[in-house]
């Protein structure tokens, strides 16, 4: 019999989830003092009657922490493993909240990106405003709108809108030396060059803008500082079938004689495509592509010689002219004005965004 005693104190130590872990210590020291290691299994295993293990309250009390002991566990074991509060969940929470802020934040920027295209397409119209309508004089790098009458897509050329009133397109310039002009057919058709610095547009787009009526300067600069200019009042360039030849007329200047007319009516020529009227290549010859006669009373697109080289070659950049044919010069440029580069009410074509 359980006296009173052990059973109070038995249900004291149960009372709290704490005490139940005391309770089974306990109890498994009693039962490993009583029965040894082994004796108590195979009592369990033989299933031995109750009573043979009555004889002492020890025994009693032994059975009774068994007891226990087995309902305290079994409610647990059937329970579910309650779920674990780790850090890993609230990372992997947090994780899914991080995707979605990213998901956002990338629509933010795409809308972002749409707005500043569109605020740089109304920039881009108020600048012509500006331009087109204030009369301003801005020289820089400008696009061309595309010409369906003309074929010229988007065409980005150098807009010069200081000389002589402004409204130029530079379709050639040499002024650094730093770029080769002795090239072939291929590069002269399509152009070549920094269109900042030294560069030629290309046959093609000179062609194509030349369609309409138009101006050609040449603007000269010798090694002392002195300068020069050739303007014709009529230029126009013909297509690849016909070679791209060279039609000019209405001279005027200041360059001491005119050293383009003897290029009139001539087919351009590369190191790779001889259409002169000469026996000699004078492209292979002159070191540079041209509107070759037989061969040259001016050659802009010669070799560019520094000072103190620049009078010992008849290939360098020549206006017979005025230096003669063995003073290479220290700058040229050929300019075109027609509708696309002047600001004015009547020229008003080189419209788009200064860059």
């Amino acid at each position: 019999m359980v006296t009173p005693n052990v059973r109070e104190q038995l249900m004291d130590e149960t009372s709290h989830q704490g005490a139940r872990v005391a309770v089974m210590l306990r109890c498994s020291t009693v039962v490993l003092q009583d029965f040894g290691d082994g004796a108590l299994i195979d009592a369990l295993q033989v299933q031995l009657p109750l009573t043979q293990f009555q004889e002492t309250p020890r025994v009693q009390l032994a059975w009774l922490c068994i007891v226990t002991v087995s309902v305290v566990i079994y409610p647990a074991l059937l329970q579910k493993p309650p779920k674990r509060r780790m850090i890993n969940g609230n990372a992997q929470s947090r994780m899914a909240g991080c995707c979605e802020d990213i998901s956002e934040l990338k629509l933010q920027v795409a809308n972002l990106s749409r707005m500043l295209q569109e605020l740089s397409k109304k920039q881009e119209g108020d600048w012509v405003n500006v331009v087109m309508q204030r009369n301003y004089r801005i020289s820089g790098v400008y696009k061309l709108p595309p010409d369906e009458f003309l074929g010229i897509p988007d065409l980005e050329v150098f807009c010069d809108m200081e000389t002589d009133g402004g409204g130029w397109t530079v379709i050639q310039r040499r002024k650094v030396g730093l770029t080769s002009f002795n090239r072939d057919w291929k590069q002269y058709r399509e152009g070549f060059g920094n269109i900042r610095g030294d560069f030629w547009l290309g046959n093609e787009n000179i062609y194509r803008l030349s369609r309409r009526p138009t101006v050609l300067r040449v603007e000269l600069e010798d090694w002392e500082g002195n300068s020069r200019y050739a303007q014709y009042r009529q230029f126009t360039l013909s297509n690849e079938i016909n070679s791209y030849r060279l039609f000019v007329g209405n001279y005027s200047g200041n360059t001491g004689r005119d050293s383009l007319r003897y290029h009139n009516n001539t087919a351009f020529s590369t190191k790779d495509k001889d259409n002169d009227k000469c026996v000699d290549d004078c492209a292979q010859f002159r070191k540079g592509g041209y509107w070759y006669n037989c061969c040259t009373d001016s050659n802009l697109n010669g070799v560019y010689y520094r000072k103190g080289e620049h009078t010992k070659s008849m290939d360098g950049i020549t206006w017979y002219g005025w230096h003669g044919s063995t003073y290479s010069l220290k700058r040229s440029s050929e300019l075109c004005h027609n509708r696309h580069c002047n600001p004015s009410p009547v020229y008003h074509e080189c419209n788009s965004t200064n860059t």
